[in-house]
């Protein structure tokens, strides 16, 4: 296999009847010991009845596929990174580097996928209620608190309202943290009927829909998980920003991180991939994507495979824009991060194991 060889392939497609163009760059030394081909239904429940009518919907063209420019930078060259059988691709924009699925399923379609249950049979194996709710709780609201306890956050000052708290597991937790107050919203009807029975402050429903008055009162706004499942992340980010009228609001992401992708698995790359995850950031493309819409970097902290931004408005120039600067310093805390003697991921991971170990 000769390195550096290229062979291109151009098509053509249409979205909203804008035509598109792109290239995409085959596999041939590109990648070293790369398997290409993702099998979309890795994580998910087969014998499910929603895995099957998913199956259906792509075979019958109810679920069409298509191609998507990024939406950082709006370009439409990649590199090809991977594809399905189905005809699924990732890759990486040559543009501003973000990798991303940039030939998948339409807004409306990707909807009904959350809507229906189908993402939770496909991508999270069916996980039933119980576990999901004691992953939040018990898993990733460790992370939070241990980050909020190292920026000197006092829970008697901090007011948290998380968007897309699924069945509130890690509000709970900060609400036992002692976080003065705790709000969350997610669209998901049957994790928030499931969530109130531990905890009364969540609700049904798109909290970008509500009067933005309901922002008042709160300091930090949770994004956990949530990015990364968005058609347009751009636009989500410019109405958080717009309901936000003050500096000191700390704005806290968590996604997905690329640059430690080898955290999922050590067994194949592939396992990092999944339909649900449409942007796969590190933290040179989620600086840009935040820059973009006035937001700037406060700090950014890495675990294993995942990435914490902490962030908030900007209401003037942002002068630290879409530079190597936020790589080199996760990169320096993500070592920091191992070799810390009380490494809150082996806490984590003991949790895990306690989780799991019920279900066997």
């Amino acid at each position: 296999m000769k390195i550096g060889y290229e062979i291109k392939r151009i098509q053509q497609t249409t979205i909203s009847g804008k035509q598109l163009r792109y290239s995409n760059t085959e596999m041939a030394g590109v990648f070293t010991q790369h398997n290409s081909n993702v099998d979309i239904f890795q994580f998910a429940d087969i014998t499910h009845p929603l895995t099957t009518a998913f199956k259906n919907k792509l075979n019958n063209k109810t679920y069409e596929l298509f191609l998507f420019p990024c939406t950082i930078c709006n370009s439409t060259e990649f590199t090809n990174v991977a594809q399905s059988n189905e005809g699924l691709m990732w890759g990486i924009c040559k543009n501003c580097g973000l990798m991303q699925i940039f030939k998948r399923l339409g807004k409306d379609d990707l909807d009904n996928f959350y809507r229906t249950g189908e993402y939770q049979a496909i991508c999270m194996g069916n996980l039933d209620d119980k576990t999901h709710m004691l992953l939040e709780y018990n898993v990733m609201s460790l992370y939070f608190i241990n980050i909020f306890n190292s920026l000197k956050m006092q829970p008697g000052d901090t007011s948290i309202i998380e968007i897309g708290c699924g069945s509130g597991g890690i509000l709970r937790a900060l609400k036992k943290w002692g976080a003065k107050a705790v709000k969350g919203y997610d669209i998901d009807q049957h994790r928030v009927d499931y969530g109130k029975t531990t905890i009364q402050e969540i609700e049904v429903g798109d909290a970008l829909s509500l009067d933005p008055i309901v922002f008042q009162g709160f300091n930090v706004v949770l994004l956990s998980n949530v990015l990364e499942h968005l058609c347009n992340p751009n636009e989500f980010l410019l109405q958080i920003a717009s309901r936000i009228n003050s500096p000191n609001v700390r704005i806290v992401i968590d996604v997905p991180n690329l640059e430690y992708c080898f955290g999922y698995s050590d067994v194949s790359f592939l396992k990092f991939l999944h339909i649900g995850h449409l942007w796969y950031f590190n933290s040179i493309t989620i600086e840009r994507l935040l820059n973009q819409v006035g937001i700037g970097v406060d700090y950014i902290f890495c675990r294993e495979a995942g990435l914490t931004v902490i962030c908030s408005k900007r209401f003037g120039t942002i002068n630290n824009s879409n530079n190597a600067y936020w790589n080199s310093v996760s990169s320096i805390n993500y070592a920091n991060y191992c070799n810390a003697p009380n490494n809150v991921g082996l806490k984590a991971k003991k949790e895990m194991e306690k989780i799991y170990s019920f279900r066997e």
